[in-house]
């Protein structure tokens, strides 16, 4: 359990340097067709002037995507059967679930404008330098999607507050570690179901399948609760 906690903490810390693990908040807003007198949004703050309904729905749409793909990975590695699904596909699941889980918080944070922070986004960074404003915001809401306790998003703190300019790299570190040892115990605690399904091809296919949509239905709902939360206390902020 250490060994993989450290491999999937080291992936996650990586994570902003790897491909097809981000996603800015013009693209969610383009996807969604989120716009505003039948203008694209280009601002996180102008999220605050839409209502929740089409925000919400907005959000289920998200959810509903990556619960589909997510699933079609585990069909398609538990399928075959045999040694290689049990125990080779185990790996492939999670690497792909924490690949979904950054991609799912991102796009759920840009539908909420919580994730950019809406009072510092700087819409002209290049791409390294937009991920690293996030990352640890990003975090701290993937550590709550999976359950996890005693942190929090913090929109509406000062910049001296959060400390934006000087992110300790600790913290970042301890976060990762904490994110990887819930996802390990998450998805390994369900992999005895799994090695038992995948011995029997196709049947294995659609057992994986199913629990890999459990997994990002569950994250989705609980990142969906968190983030809506945030968005909720920004939206009377700016209501004032």
């Amino acid at each position: 359990m250490d060994k993989l906690t450290t491999t999937l903490s080291n992936i996650i810390l990586k994570a902003g340097q790897m491909p097809g693990y981000k996603v800015r908040p013009m693209e969610t807003y383009k996807n969604l067709k989120l716009q505003k007198n039948n203008v694209p949004l280009s601002h996180p703050k102008q999220v605050y002037t839409l209502e929740m309904e089409e925000l919400d729905k907005a959000a289920d749409e998200v959810i509903k995507k990556h619960n589909y793909r997510f699933a079609a990975t585990g069909a398609a590695v538990g399928a075959p059967g045999g040694p290689v699904a049990m125990f080779g596909g185990a790996v492939i699941d999670i690497e792909e679930y924490i690949r979904r889980m950054f991609l799912l918080t991102q796009e759920l944070g840009h539908i909420y404008g919580v994730l950019p922070n809406p009072f510092s986004y700087n819409q002209h960074a290049d791409n390294e330098e937009y991920f690293s404003s996030i990352q640890l915001e990003l975090m701290k809401a993937m550590v709550l999607g999976l359950g996890g306790k005693g942190v929090t998003i913090g929109t509406l703190q000062t910049q001296e507050e959060k400390g934006e300019d000087n992110i300790d790299p600790q913290t970042m570190y301890q976060l990762a570690m904490k994110i990887a040892d819930l996802v390990g115990k998450q998805k390994l605690k369900k992999h005895l179901a799994k090695v038992m399904g995948r011995s029997v091809p196709l049947l294995g296919g659609g057992i994986n399948g199913t629990l890999n949509y459990y997994f990002i239905k569950q994250l989705g709902r609980n990142l969906k609760d968190e983030i809506r939360q945030e968005h909720v206390y920004v939206r009377e902020y700016l209501n004032r």
